[in-house]
């Protein structure tokens, strides 16, 4: 029977050592498997941007730009993440590209968080902060932005081309009917009258005098405006609409 009992328990115990090594194996493959965060770089991987061209860094006196990660709450710097390189400008389709710069004394604030996002705000407001205050800030995908050393003469800064952020409309808002749906129905209705009146002083043989055609000018005038005051309600839409209403 005891012959038996300790035969259980070293069975049981290269059981545990077992389990144990099997668990370390794979804790040990999930850490080297680890998804990397990606981070964008505007030029090539030993090239800056140099007077806003990508120049090899042997033709200048600057070392390679190297991400530095920042906390979410900003106050812990150079966190240790874990990252790959990719570089090419960021995908932004249809949407507008702006150029950020990020230096000493610039009123603008670059932030690369741990999760790969790039975060800008405003020189004046820190995330340091009174967190009940809001924080005007906007973080940027990965994908949405590129990050790259800038040098243009003596001044040394961090630049960043990102994608324009979404501009969110609430469709059924007051102001946003007032001013894009009925504005513009108003503007189309004086232009028809305005165009009718032009007409009528145009065509009639007794109302082509002095007088007729000064109306006539004028209203062409009132046209004229009423289609630019129309088109500049429109460019609340996507560009294309834009476009298409300004060659209408």
């Amino acid at each position: 029977m005891l012959r038996m009992a300790s035969k259980a328990l070293v069975n049981y115990l290269w059981l545990t050592i077992l389990i144990k090594f099997v668990n370390t194996i794979e804790l040990q493959h999930y850490i080297s498997h680890k998804p990397e965060i990606k981070i964008n770089k505007c030029c090539e991987p030993f090239e800056i941007l140099l007077d806003d061209r990508c120049t090899h860094i042997n033709k200048t006196n600057e070392t390679i730009w190297h991400p530095m990660f920042t906390s979410e709450n900003g106050k812990k710097q150079n966190v240790q993440v874990d990252y790959i390189i990719v570089t090419g400008n960021p995908d932004c389709g249809s949407m507008q590209i702006w150029h950020i710069y990020y230096y000493q004394e610039s009123t603008d604030v670059l932030q690369l968080l741990p999760n790969g996002a790039l975060r800008h705000y405003p020189h004046y407001v820190s995330p340091e902060e009174d967190l009940n205050r809001e924080i005007m800030y906007h973080d940027y995908p990965p994908g949405k932005y590129c990050m790259e050393k800038h040098v243009k003469g003596s001044l040394v800064s961090e630049y960043a081309s990102v994608c324009a952020p979404e501009h969110r409309t609430d469709w059924t808002s007051s102001p946003f009917l007032m001013r894009n749906i009925i504005s513009p129905i108003t503007h189309g209705i004086s232009m028809a009258c305005f165009l009718t009146i032009a007409i009528i002083y145009f065509i009639m043989p007794t109302l082509r005098d002095l007088v007729g055609n000064i109306i006539t000018t004028i209203c062409v005038c009132l046209i004229v405006s009423q289609a630019a005051d129309t088109i500049r309600l429109l460019t609340v839409f996507t560009n294309h609409v834009s476009i298409i209403a300004a060659g209408l």
